[in-house]
C-alpha cells in the first residue's frame, strides 16, 4: 500500500510538473517588474506566476508548521497522561477492596 501511495503522489507530481511547464510555455509575453530595490527585466509572466504559486505554497506551510509541531507535541503529551491513567486503573482494578 506505500508504494502505491507512492507511486500516486509521485505521478501527481509529475503531472503538475508538466502541466506548470506548458502553462510557462503558454504565457511568455515578456514583463518587466520593478520592486523598489530590484528590477527585473524582461522575464516570461507564467515564470513570474509560477514563482508567486511556489512561493505562497512554501510560505503557507512554513506558517502551519509551528502549529502542527505544537499540536503533536500536545497530543504526545496527552497521550502519555491517558496511558499513566489508564495504566492505574487496572492497577486498582486488581487490588482488593478494603471494606471496613
Amino acid at each position: 500500500m506505500a508504494k502505491f501511495k507512492f507511486l500516486l503522489l509521485f505521478v501527481l507530481c509529475l503531472v503538475i510538473l508538466l502541466a506548470s511547464l506548458a502553462f510557462i510555455m503558454r504565457n511568455d509575453a515578456l514583463v518587466v517588474v520593478d520592486f523598489f530595490v530590484f528590477r527585473f527585466d524582461d522575464i516570461s509572466i507564467g515564470i513570474w506566476l509560477m514563482m508567486s504559486f511556489i512561493l505562497g505554497g512554501f510560505l503557507g506551510l512554513v506558517v502551519r508548521v509551528p502549529g502542527a509541531v505544537w499540536s503533536s507535541a500536545r497530543f504526545r503529551v496527552q497521550s502519555r497522561k491517558l496511558a499513566k491513567q489508564s495504566e492505574q486503573i487496572k492497577r486498582l482494578e486488581q487490588e482488593p477492596s478494603k471494606v471496613v
